[in-house]
C-alpha cells in the first residue's frame, strides 16, 4: 500500500462552525456550546457516488451474464463497476483542475 494521498477534490458539503452564543429573552437565558463544523464527504466520493448510480441504472453498462455463459460471481462484476465509478470521479477532478482556455 502506498502513502500517496489521492486528490479528493476537498469537501463536497462543508459546514462552517459557529462560536458559542448566549441569548436572553422572556423565557430566560439560552446558551449554546458552539459547533466546530465538519467537512462532510469529499468531492471525489460525491462524484463516484453519482457515477455508480448511473452505471448501475444503465443495463447497457452493467451486464452480468450467468456463470454458465462466461460470467463470474456478482461481487467481482460489482467491484469492476465500483472501480469504474472511482476512475470516472478521478477523471472529472483532473478535468476540473485543468486550466480553462
Amino acid at each position: 500500500m502506498t502513502d500517496t494521498k489521492i486528490d479528493d477534490g476537498g469537501p463536497a458539503f462543508p459546514k462552517a462552525g459557529h462560536p458559542p452564543a448566549t441569548a436572553t429573552g422572556p423565557s430566560g437565558t439560552i446558551s449554546t456550546t458552539g459547533d466546530v463544523g465538519h467537512d462532510g464527504m469529499s468531492l471525489r466520493d460525491w462524484f463516484a457516488g453519482q457515477a455508480i448510480q448511473g452505471f448501475l441504472a444503465n443495463t447497457n453498462v452493467v451486464k452480468l451474464p450467468p456463470p454458465d455463459r462466461g460470467g463470474g460471481p456478482y461481487i467481482v462484476r460489482l467491484h469492476e463497476v465500483v472501480r469504474l465509478a472511482c476512475d470516472a470521479a478521478d477523471a472529472l477532478l483532473a478535468a476540473l483542475a485543468e486550466p480553462k482556455p
